[in-house]
């Protein structure tokens, strides 16, 4: 079954959304601790990345390095299996795809020393001390966690800013810019149209415009 919907009253707007990446990019670290920074730049792609992508959490952290595509046009994309076992492209814009790319190339050193195959390696892997040398994929809570960290420090805890909540930004923002349902349905990876219907929030004035547009000869 598809996920529920979130209720629209915790929709993150994009401000809120721009100050808990900035928190993440601000977060200090000590100089000699390579785990510490690795997990902030960890944060910073991974909150980039739901940003974009409308990715559920699950599906981010079981994100291979394998998935990623950089295409010829210069596309940057990664291919996922959903639920119910269905496969849907998502698409990075230039910021989150830099950001990862950062973080990849920052772990370059882990990852070589892995022994395993660089394309079965989780984009997004843990940095704490129980993982040691080994590239471990995050948990969906430890993201929960993170994000509920993030979200206090950036003065936003009662915002209601989770993973998912970014997900629900992403839908909206999509269903705002195309008003296609199918589309947005598609990016989602949804396979209901029910499910995707209650991200369809006009922005303000959108049905007065269009009744206008559409009754106007009527007024002359």
């Amino acid at each position: 079954r598809d996920e529920p919907a979130l209720d629209f009253r915790v929709d993150p707007t994009a401000a809120q959304v721009q100050q808990l990446i900035e928190t993440a990019r601000q977060r200090a670290v000590p100089a000699d601790n390579e785990r510490a920074s690795l997990a902030r730049l960890r944060d910073i792609a991974l909150i980039e990345t739901l940003r974009c992508t409308g990715l559920r959490v699950s599906e981010a952290v079981g994100l291979k390095r394998k998935q990623l595509r950089q295409e010829s046009e210069g596309g940057t994309m990664a291919w996922i299996v959903g639920k119910g076992r269905k496969e849907r492209q998502v698409f990075f814009d230039a910021t989150a795809w830099r950001a990862l790319q950062v973080y990849l190339e920052a772990r370059k050193a882990l990852d070589g020393a892995s022994g395993r195959p660089l394309g079965e390696l989780p984009v997004f892997a843990r940095h704490d001390k129980r993982a040691g040398d080994r590239i471990l994929r995050l948990s969906t809570e430890a993201v929960e966690r993170m994000f509920q960290t993030l979200a206090a420090a950036a003065g936003l805890g009662d915002a209601g800013i989770t993973p998912h909540a970014l997900r629900h930004f992403f839908a909206t923002k999509m269903y705002q810019t195309t008003h296609d349902l199918s589309v947005t349905q598609t990016a989602l990876g949804h396979s209901s149209p029910v499910t995707t219907r209650v991200y369809a929030k006009l922005e303000d004035g959108a049905v007065r415009a269009a009744h206008q547009a559409a009754f106007r000869h009527n007024e002359e």
